[in-house]
């Protein structure tokens, strides 16, 4: 499967989870639950994460071996990701939902349970892979995996790094719990709207094998100093090593990072149509000239006749 293959995602109702949360933290009694486990992430040279695995290799290991120091901007993005997962945490405590320390299969009867950031570590052969998962929810049947993005902007489809991410994390989650099914779903929430939605991410073996060539990629770099090509990705214009990126070339014309393609098709046939919308508006505002309408309600919507510098115009609202 190549990188440029889309795939087809399915919305997991209009963010049912994260409205959940909102429910969650309307309870006057909700709170952040105790958690005695060590959740730091640890020396990141020892091994390789499911999050540095699939996105641009160059700067996973630039960030590795020529580790800076983050600016205050960075810190405060770093933070608000860490604030929505209390957010979430709180609103699952107000929900009657109960955080575990650590899974024990033989005490998953109850359905409202799950664990904040469990680490999970890679297998035989992959023993260098390591995901700290954002949160698993547990029953005796299943273990469902969120993945929580905090995101200025709400994507059309989740982007391909977190789905390689998310696939990465099934793969090592059923490796440890075999006996279980495995789900997981990528979850964008934008802070300043408060707009949520829920990709359902299926598992699917081409696109592992994709995340784990990656990873070993990454890995073997580590060992050998070969630096691995970069990639275009949507944070390049924010990493910091983009001066010394031999991908990148400011002022020159360049690809497209893989996660905007389709985008960037959808805004090409938007064009087209838009042309046929303005002929259609430019015919309507006629038609509610000759008729004397100057407003209308059609649903949700008004159309209004206004009269502008240069004459009436049709407005929609």
């Amino acid at each position: 499967m190549s990188k440029n293959q889309n795939f087809s995602f399915k919305v997991e109702g209009v963010c049912d989870f994260m409205q959940a949360v909102a429910q969650g933290l309307s309870n006057p009694s909700a709170h952040v639950p105790m958690s005695t486990r060590d959740k730091s992430l640890g020396d990141r040279s020892t091994y390789i994460g499911a999050s540095s695995a699939t996105g641009c290799l160059f700067k996973a290991y630039m960030d590795i071996k020529e580790a800076r120091s983050v600016d205050s901007k960075q810190i405060f993005v770093f933070e608000r990701g860490h604030q929505l997962e209390e957010m979430i945490r709180k609103g699952l405590n107000g929900a009657g939902w109960t955080e575990l320390d650590s899974i024990d299969l033989f005490q998953t009867e109850a359905k409202q349970q799950f664990i904040h950031q469990e680490e999970i570590e890679g297998p035989e052969g992959h023993s260098y892979l390591k995901a700290h998962i954002d949160f698993v929810f547990v029953n005796s049947k299943e273990l469902v995996i969120k993945e929580i993005k905090s995101s200025s902007s709400i994507p059309l489809q989740p982007y391909m790094s977190h789905v390689y991410q998310t696939m990465l994390q099934m793969w090592l989650l059923k490796n440890k719990y075999p006996t279980h099914n495995v789900r997981a779903s990528v979850v964008y929430h934008n802070w300043d709207t408060g707009e949520s939605i829920d990709y359902v991410v299926p598992f699917n073996e081409a696109t592992l094998e994709i995340a784990l060539t990656q990873s070993m990629t990454l890995w073997n770099a580590l060992h050998t100093g070969q630096i691995p090509e970069p990639t275009l990705q949507l944070y390049c214009s924010k990493c910091a090593f983009k001066a010394t990126c031999p991908k990148l070339c400011f002022g020159a014309e360049q690809n497209l990072p893989d996660d905007l393609v389709s985008l960037a098709q959808k805004v090409a046939d938007f064009k087209a149509a838009e042309k046929d919308v303005k002929k259609l508006k430019g015919n309507f505002q006629a038609l509610m000239e000759s008729a004397g309408i100057n407003k209308a309600v059609l649903g949700d919507n008004i159309l209004e006749m206004k009269r502008g510098r240069y004459g009436h115009y049709l407005t929609v609202t």
